[in-house]
C-alpha cells in the first residue's frame, strides 16, 4: 500500500461545495436515489426502528424519500428533517404535504452546528452523508 493511495473514506468534495453540488442535482435526485439508494434506505429505516410517538431527527433529509417513511411510522410524534439546501428541502416538503401528516419540521441546517440540546431526539438517522465528510470529522459529528 503506497503513500499515495486514496483512503476509502476520504471525502471527494469540500464542505463548502456540498450545497452547490446538491442544488444542482436536486431536480434529478429522486431518480438517482431510487436507482442507487433504495436498498440502503430501507435498511436504515429498519435499523432505526422508528415507533409512533418518538422525537426523530433526520440529518441530510435530501428530497425526503426516507423522511416520508418516517412520517408514516411516526404520525403522532415529532419529526424534524434538516438539509443544507433549500432545493432539496422544497422537494421533501412536497412529499410530506401529500401525506397530510402535519407533525414535522423541515429546515436548513448544518450537522456541524445543530441547534438542539442533547437528548432532544429518540432517534437520529442519516442516509448517504458520511461519504461527503472528511474522516477526521466523524467523531465530532457523531458526538
Amino acid at each position: 500500500m503506497g503513500a499515495d493511495r486514496v483512503k476509502i473514506l476520504d471525502a471527494f468534495i469540500t464542505k463548502s461545495d456540498v450545497p452547490n453540488v446538491y442544488r444542482g442535482v436536486a431536480p434529478i435526485y429522486d431518480l438517482w436515489s431510487m436507482l442507487t439508494e433504495s436498498k440502503a434506505r430501507k435498511r436504515c429505516l429498519s435499523l432505526a426502528d422508528v415507533h409512533d410517538g418518538e422525537n426523530i431527527l433526520e440529518v441530510a433529509v435530501g428530497t425526503g424519500s426516507a423522511f416520508v417513511e418516517i412520517l408514516k411510522r411516526n404520525p403522532h410524534g415529532s419529526n424534524t428533517g434538516i438539509d443544507v439546501t433549500i432545493e432539496m428541502l422544497s422537494r421533501a416538503k412536497i412529499k410530506a404535504e401529500k401525506l397530510g401528516i402535519g407533525n414535522y419540521t423541515l429546515e436548513t441546517g448544518d450537522l456541524y452546528d445543530l441547534p438542539y440540546p442533547d437528548e432532544t431526539f429518540d432517534v437520529v438517522l442519516n442516509n448517504y452523508m458520511f461519504d461527503l465528510l472528511p474522516e477526521q470529522d466523524f467523531p465530532l459529528i457523531l458526538k
